[in-house]
């Protein structure tokens, strides 16, 4: 039990991280003039990308599930959807760029969403 709580406390400092690198990047269009603005992103990518490559070394050499990792992510998920949000806002307002990435990246969060709630409805019938 320990060692499950522990994995989901890993999960959940992982996913503010990657949620901090989406504020940042949506709040891009208003604070690019800023020197500390581009440290924290390129601080934060370089987590994220280090996040990714421990991902990916936990699928591939010790089999960890995709599913375990991807679906139970929680309220975070939300998260993710109001930022994507507000990405899409701020880059409607400010700049016309990047209009199509926040729109797929709002769709992959209602999906991620969608097989969160699946998967609980699944598990709430088969108990």
């Amino acid at each position: 039990m320990k060692l499950l709580n522990k994995k989901l406390n890993r999960m959940q400092w992982i996913n503010k991280g990657i949620l901090f690198f989406i504020l940042l990047f949506a709040f891009e269009p208003i604070l690019s003039s800023s020197n500390i603005y581009w440290y924290l992103l390129a601080v934060s990518a370089s987590i994220v990308f280090l996040i990714f490559i421990g991902f990916m070394l936990g699928i591939f050499i010790k089999k960890i599930p995709i599913k375990n990792n991807l679906i139970n992510e929680g309220k975070i998920s939300y998260g993710y959807l109001l930022a994507s949000l507000l990405g899409l806002v701020i880059y409607y307002i400010y700049k016309g760029e990047l209009l199509n990435f926040w729109i797929v990246i709002i769709f992959l969060d209602l999906g991620n969403i969608y097989l969160e709630q699946s998967s609980k409805d699944t598990k709430q019938k088969g108990t």
